[in-house]
């Protein structure tokens, strides 16, 4: 219990915390009151200045100056200047920069200055889906969408237009006429 390789940082409060050859990286626990729930089962594994503190069962490996900070259940791995904040329960950062999740069953994966807005959701830099996806809900997109191919099913579809020529002419004295044949 309680290995130190290099730097390790604890109090006797905490248990079955490790850090290997991480740089000034620490497990801490810091007592607000009588009631807090002891630190347990966490690890720091390489990396340089990164933190757990007051969580249980979390890890960082790797990374630059990554926090997880009064969470459970949640890791970072890699990355820099990462936080796993409170809320983050059963959540999870792969890579990144600058990137902070406050939410519970969320992961960010890669990007830069993400902040989550919601729980059960995951963020990404970008995304690259290499075969069929199917999504069993609403697309809301914030930006441009580009395809080079879409297929759609329509049930209904109105097309209103403002201006513009057609084979009948385009002024309101034009004269148009149906012969039926």
């Amino acid at each position: 219990k309680n290995i130190r390789i290099q730097n390790l940082h604890y109090s006797s409060a905490s248990n079955d915390n490790v850090v290997i050859g991480a740089e000034n990286s620490g497990v801490y626990q810091k007592h607000t009151s009588t009631n807090q729930t002891q630190l347990t089962n966490n690890v720091v594994a390489g990396g340089v200045q990164n933190t757990i503190s007051q969580s249980h069962n979390s890890s960082i490996v790797g990374g630059f100056l990554n926090k997880i900070t009064a969470s459970q259940y949640t890791s970072i791995q890699a990355g820099t200047l990462n936080t796993l904040g409170p809320g983050a329960v059963y959540s999870a950062m792969v890579a990144g920069i600058g990137n902070t999740l406050t939410h519970d069953n969320s992961v960010i994966v890669g990007g830069a200055s993400i902040e989550s807005d919601a729980d059960g959701t995951l963020f990404c830099g970008k995304l690259y889906v290499q075969n069929t996806t199917r999504f069993n809900s609403d697309i809301d997109v914030n930006g441009v969408i580009t395809a080079h191919e879409i297929q759609s099913t329509i049930q209904s579809s109105s097309i209103i237009y403002s201006s513009g020529s057609n084979n009948f002419g385009d002024a309101g004295t034009d004269h148009h006429s149906f012969t039926g044949s």
